[in-house]
């Protein structure tokens, strides 16, 4: 009996180059058997190690890390312009609207100048969370689609994670679950918030601070974080941050894909390992890319996985390695 699981990678391909798509190699190993096969794996020098005195020096060789690609977004407008195949991407010098309009007393917005288009749909209202996030919704504040997650029963506007969730994980589960934007996400700010609409646009102002003054907060006193965000009538997004005190959120747009086209891409087939159990032996992954937007991991095992709440369920995942040569790792 096969049963299939279906995993969405969460990295949403750039919509100024996902024309072609290069798959480049996937290995799949469960987690379970993942560890004791690293071990097999000969280390290499990352760095070097001196001694200065009573001190030992180590030091890491450039990129040992990994690279990163980062700017800061002060004085900073991110601007997303809506195009055929998705969204293309500006970063430019800062675009402020100081006349911020009303200060919300709730979270929900009317528009009544016109209707934004925004994932495959035009709105005439939406949620603003105080955290920094935008979720569209029908009038009566209902989420859309019937999407049940990425807010919780109390409904404060906007988006909302797991509350110990850290954020590079916390981002992967707003991926299609409701259209929201996501403007400076972060949880447990606190602050005001404004919006101004105009005959082509709305002006939404967040003045917010991280927790402060507790034992567990970022800091004993407040902090300043003022960003904008800017919804023109034409679709096109404007996120502009005047001054920013924290040093991560979650930041990007988040439109539904749902029923969109899917393009097989490849299966890989597996050979049947019987001293593995049925659930974590892969027989067949397969891979497909949803609406030029998502590419998903389908996982087929011999057996049925193992239903939430099982208790031999602890511990156990599956991953997909991308990379540009073999990896050292082998099917299980």
């Amino acid at each position: 009996m096969q049963c299939a699981v279906e995993v969405t990678i969460v990295t949403r391909l750039n919509c100024l180059f996902r024309k072609a798509l290069l798959m480049l190699c996937a290995v799949l190993v469960p987690l379970a058997s993942a560890r004791a096969q690293e071990r097999d794996v000969p280390g290499k020098p990352i760095g070097k190690i001196s001694v200065l005195g009573s001190l030992i020096l180590l030091e890491l060789d450039e990129g040992a890390l990994g690279q990163q690609n980062l700017f800061d977004l002060g004085q900073h407008t991110l601007r997303f312009t809506p195009g055929s195949a998705g969204y293309r991407i500006e970063n430019l010098a800062l675009r402020w609207d100081g006349e911020f309009g009303q200060q919300l007393s709730g979270h929900q917005v009317t528009l009544h100048n016109f209707s934004f288009p925004f994932s495959g749909k035009t709105w005439n209202s939406f949620s603003v969370g105080v955290t920094g996030s935008i979720r569209f919704t029908p009038e009566n504040g209902a989420p859309a689609d019937g999407a049940a997650s990425g807010f919780g029963p109390r409904d404060d506007g906007g988006v909302s994670i797991g509350r110990f969730d850290p954020l590079t994980e916390g981002a992967a589960t707003l991926v299609n679950t409701v259209p929201a934007i996501c403007v400076f996400f972060k949880p447990r700010m606190s602050g005001n918030r404004y919006v101004k609409e105009l005959q082509d646009r709305v002006v939404v102002t967040w003045d917010a601070s991280e927790p402060w003054g507790n034992i567990q907060d970022f800091t004993w006193t407040k902090t300043i974080n003022r960003f904008q965000a800017v919804l023109h009538k034409d679709g096109t997004i404007e996120m502009s941050y005047q001054q920013l005190a924290a040093k991560d959120a979650i930041i990007g747009i988040y439109p539904l894909i749902s029923g969109g086209a899917e393009q097989p891409l490849a299966t890989l087939t597996g050979q049947k390992n019987s001293s593995v159990a049925a659930h974590l032996d892969i027989q067949n992954l397969k891979l497909s890319v949803v609406d030029g937007l998502f590419l998903k991991v389908t996982f087929e095992t011999v057996g049925p996985v193992l239903s939430e709440g099982d208790s031999g369920i602890s511990g156990i995942a599956y991953r997909v390695y991308f990379g540009s040569h073999n990896p050292a790792y082998h099917t299980a």
